[in-house]
Order: C-alpha cells, then structure tokens, then sequence
C-alpha cells in the first residue's frame, strides 16, 4: 500500500466514495472499484474492494443509496429525529411522530436511515419499540 496505513487508505477511499456519489445519481460498486482503481494503481481491485464491504458492514455506506454516514444528518426531519432522541432518550415511533409533526412513513424511514448507520439504537421495552441515540448530537451541529 505504499507506505500508507490500512486507516489512511480507508479514510482516502471514504472521501473518493464520496466524490463519486455527488457526481453520480447511480453508481455501482463495481465502478466506484473501477474508478478508483484507475485513480489508484498502487491499489488492486481486491483490497478497494475489500475496504468497501468493510466500510458498508460499520454503517459508512449504504448499499443501493448515495448515503454515506457523513450525509445521513443533511434532511432537516432526520436531524430533528436524532436530537429529540439525544434530548428525550426512549421514545417510541408513534411519539416521534406526533411529537415532531412528521408522518409515520416519513419517521419510519428516517429512523430506519438512523439505525443503518448506526446512529441509533432500537430497545423493545414493554412489547414496545424505544429509540435511543449512540451518537452525540454535539458532532453534528
């Protein structure tokens, strides 16, 4: 790897898999390999290939989405999710809901977004799912 630690490369790869994904509305993984292979001849297809699966295992990417962990926190509604479950920890779907005036479906799906990448955690309490936060809010202000 060229005198580059396994952390530098997978933070290096991390901001190009996000260069990619701004400039593409749909991409494959196979050619985020292929681009940064080309990008990045030290590097074989294995190892970049590697470091994706890793990165997409511990919540950095989405799969199918050009979500990464850094962009989960750019919707207004999934902010305002997040912070009310850093502020009122174990709340459960229905009152995040209610309490932030966005529709079930709508808080479904960011809740679910939280959860992929590992921003939240779920808890069944009482035959009922709670929502508690992993993260600080501090870090995304």
């Amino acid at each position: 790897m060229n005198g580059y630690t396994l952390v530098q490369v997978k933070e290096n790869l991390k901001q190009k898999i996000s260069s990619i994904l701004d400039r593409n509305d749909n991409v494959s993984i196979k050619k985020i390999i292929n681009e940064l292979h080309s990008e990045h001849k030290n590097l074989d297809k294995i190892q970049i290939e590697n470091s994706i699966k890793s990165m997409v295992k511990n919540g950095l990417i989405l799969v199918g989405s050009e979500l990464t962990q850094e962009k989960v926190m750019d919707f207004i509604d999934r902010k305002r999710i997040f912070k009310l479950l850093c502020e009122n920890p174990g709340k459960n779907m229905k009152d995040i809901s209610i309490n932030l005036n966005i529709s079930l479906v709508k808080t479904i799906w960011h809740l679910t977004l939280l959860q992929k990448f590992y921003f939240i955690k779920t808890k069944k309490e009482k035959k009922e799912e709670k929502y508690y936060s992993l993260k600080k809010m501090e870090e995304f202000i």
